[in-house]
């Protein structure tokens, strides 16, 4: 009976600290209290300013293969309208004249060939075809049929000579129709071919004939970047259309900046921004939101983080010269949310396969399933889930 008493003593003892020790682990989990609030997010984003209106020019389309860069003018200088800009190496192209060229040669020698031997063979045909015809006439006309003046072999040896020519007529006849529609296909075959020469010929004249490109009008010339954020240079193999530079005209400016596809939830058109030139780091100059590319693409090859391109038109810029090409940083300012719930970013978990938080209900920290909506640098809105004046834990009370 005693020992049951001190079993059982014991027992309430480890219950009792269990409980002490509950309410003091949960006392010491840091915790936040959100309420309902006005939340403002700012995005930032990196990119180029450019010229609302520029003439773009592009490698010739009349080239069909990669094209080498030759000469180029430098970045960012003034030009002529007619001046030269761009040179390409012409190496490849009339490499592919003189290959087209031979090209032609061979096939017009072959027309020729195909030609002789068609009319000599025809000509060899007819002759046969005419000779059987006059031995089967010879054999018609000198017919051994009377059986008291020729022998049977006689007689049947007349009728081989008759049958005989008559097929060699025939088979002469034959053979010319064949050969004349074999010479037919191969000379359909040799204008295939012809043409094909022909039309390498033409596309290596015109790209010849495109490999210098002018300015086509007075003002700077404005080098683009490609994928790898590098200018075109000498050496620089491009395919026909690709962009390599632009000619700003003179009116408004812009800037095109990336901004991370995680960030972009909630940019729309009209948001305020500040733009900072990183040649003037304390002139922000402000800005507004005009377009928004409608799907997120990577900036650089190889790496798979994909960015939005968005374009903000640049207000005057006091005391501060706007060139083309310069590096900008953004600052969007996307519409307030009002009356919403914001929790910092170290609230939220993942639980089976689900967002949640924890909040305190009766002394102690409960997962509480949550939708999730727009979020800032460290904070997140919750759409559904938590009430005004919710304790969280700040950290895992697990």
């Amino acid at each position: 009976m005693r020992r049951t008493i001190i079993i059982a003593g014991a027992a309430v003892a480890i219950i009792a600290f269990v409980v002490v020790a509950a309410r003091s682990s949960t006392a010491s989990i840091p915790s936040v209290v959100v309420h309902r609030e006005t939340v403002v997010r700012h995005v930032t984003a990196e990119g180029t300013v450019e010229a609302e209106q520029a003439t773009p020019i592009a490698a010739p389309m009349e080239a069909r293969q990669p094209m080498k860069i030759g000469w180029i003018a430098d970045d960012q200088t003034f030009v002529h309208k007619g001046d030269v800009v761009i040179r390409f190496d012409p190496t490849d192209f009339d490499n592919a004249l003189r290959t087209g060229t031979i090209a032609q040669q061979k096939a017009t020698n072959r027309a020729t060939k195909n030609e002789v031997d068609r009319a000599a063979g025809a000509h060899n045909l007819d002759r046969d075809a005419r000779q059987a015809q006059h031995e089967l006439e010879l054999a018609q006309d000198v017919r051994l049929e009377d059986t008291d003046i020729y022998s049977r072999y006689q007689r049947v040896e007349s009728d081989i000579d008759r049958t005989f020519a008559k097929q060699k007529r025939d088979y002469s006849k034959s053979v010319r129709s064949i050969k004349d529609n074999v010479a037919g296909a191969d000379a359909a075959l040799i204008g295939i071919e012809r043409r094909k020469a022909d039309f390498s010929v033409d596309q290596a004249q015109r790209a010849l004939n495109a490999l210098v490109v002018t300015a086509p009008h007075d003002g700077v010339l404005v080098l683009k970047r490609d994928w790898r954020g590098e200018l075109p240079g000498v050496g620089s193999t491009v395919w026909s259309g690709t962009p390599l530079a632009d000619m700003p005209k003179p009116g408004g400016m812009k800037a095109v900046v990336f901004v991370l596809e995680a960030d972009a939830g909630g940019i729309t058109n009209g948001d305020r921004a500040t733009v900072t030139i990183e040649s003037a780091p304390g002139k922000p100059v402000s800005a507004t939101v005009s377009q928004m590319s409608k799907v997120a693409k990577p900036r650089f090859r190889e790496v798979p983080v994909q960015y939005f391109e968005v374009t903000l038109k640049l207000a005057q810029a006091n005391g501060i010269t706007l060139k083309p090409g310069a590096r900008a940083r953004a600052t969007i300012t996307l519409a307030a949310q009002k009356d919403v719930i914001a929790v910092p970013r170290q609230t939220v978990f993942a639980s089976g396969g689900e967002q949640v938080v924890y909040v305190r209900r009766n002394g102690r920290f409960v997962a509480q399933r949550v939708s999730l909506g727009s979020s800032t640098a460290g904070r997140i809105v919750v759409t559904s889930g938590l009430k005004d004046g919710d304790e969280l834990a700040l950290r895992d009370p697990r």
